[in-house]
């Protein structure tokens, strides 16, 4: 993964185990972060398989239906929880 560094990309990129990451304004960097990784396979793929694990376990649906249940029992004091096991949605 090559990106721009705008918006929340660097929560989806937080370092360079997991992509690269350049200034928007900088065609240069995007470039020579384009012929590193197009030069090494070894390189590319371990980033993207490090890249693909965090998103799904960081952002998948699992995790994102957990989050927003727990920001609504938060914001109704939880009184009506029920008793969820963990890994319950």
């Amino acid at each position: 993964v090559i990106a721009t560094d705008v918006g929340g990309v660097s929560e989806l990129i937080p370092s360079r185990d997991y992509g690269r990451l350049v200034d928007v304004d900088d065609p240069q960097a995007l470039a020579e972060h384009n012929l590193e990784l197009s030069a090494d396979t070894k390189a590319r793929r371990a980033v993207a398989g490090r890249a693909y694990e965090r998103v799904t376990q960081v952002f998948g649906l699992g995790q994102c239906v957990r989050k927003h249940r727990d920001l609504y029992w938060s914001l109704t004091s939880g009184e009506s929880r029920p008793d969820l096991k963990r890994g319950d949605a």
